[in-house]
């Protein structure tokens, strides 16, 4: 039985009797006894689009400072510091760049037309196109990143899917200095691919803080509140998940509160 498909049911079979859960999935059977299970399953999906965000946007945020820099023995410190395992590609009109990872990490390329300037300067908008290698065509995600005010963008025109779901969101992301990290704050919303049909609508309730270096990206505070809906019976239920630290997650569900091991919200690139 296909993995993903197996969770799904799980998880909507838990939406409608609380307690009832199959362990014919190795990975759920260690966890699925716990009151606030469920939650946690919501939020470990959920976790993969916020995850995504938060690493994809630490990238282009420090191609931004490299993309800042006003000389090219400035642009190649920032390359050695950010960039040890990616290959900074510029297309002939210099509007167009490739970032291309050369080692292990979760992208392959990542593609930014800049439109001639940097997220710094009033009216930018970036175009962004992140395949994934490992899902050929069901994997990409196309948005764009806007300056809308002094350390304010916003992540649009989402066309977004990874092995799960189809996903979209609004996304505010803020900065005082973009080198101590930011800031993502908004809502989003998830469909399943597999039947039955999941749907997950999220909201950012307390800002989520992204912090990041040459490898990691680490979501250490915020709250996250998720919505998960079996569509065909449209039964609905509610967790709220509070962000401790880069390896600790609150999961409240169903009047039951839990503290969980998450280190999912830490990416390597």
């Amino acid at each position: 039985m296909n993995i993903m498909k197996t969770k799904i049911k799980i998880f909507i079979l838990s939406l409608t009797f609380t307690g009832v859960l199959s362990s014919c999935v190795n990975e759920v059977e260690n966890f699925s006894q716990r009151p606030t299970y469920s939650g946690y399953v919501a939020l470990d999906y959920t976790s993969g689009v916020i995850n995504f965000y938060s690493s994809s946007l630490s990238i282009i945020q420090m191609f931004n400072i490299y993309y800042s820099q006003p000389t090219e023995a400035k642009q190649d410190s920032i390359d050695r510091l950010y960039f040890l395992n990616t290959k900074i590609l510029r297309e002939d009109n210099g509007n167009s760049w490739t970032l291309r990872n050369i080692g292990y990490g979760i992208y392959g390329d990542v593609s930014i037309i800049t439109n001639g300037k940097t997220l710094n300067d009033d009216g930018a908008k970036w175009e962004i196109t992140i395949p994934n290698p490992y899902i050929y065509e069901l994997g990409v995600a196309i948005f764009e990143v806007e300056k809308i005010g002094n350390g304010r963008w916003n992540v649009k025109k989402h066309d977004n899917r990874n092995y799960d779901f189809e996903y979209s969101s609004e996304l505010e992301i803020r900065s005082a200095n973009i080198e101590d990290g930011f800031t993502i704050e908004g809502n989003g919303s998830m469909l399943s691919f597999a039947t039955p049909k999941l749907k997950l609508d999220f909201t950012i309730t307390e800002p989520l803080k992204v912090t990041f270096d040459e490898y990691y990206t680490f979501i250490s505070t915020g709250t996250i509140n998720i919505l998960a809906t079996d569509v065909d019976k449209n039964i609905t239920e509610e967790t709220t998940a509070e962000v401790l630290s880069d390896h600790s997650v609150r999961i409240s569900h169903k009047n039951k509160v839990e503290d969980w091991n998450y280190s999912i919200f830490q990416w390597w690139r």
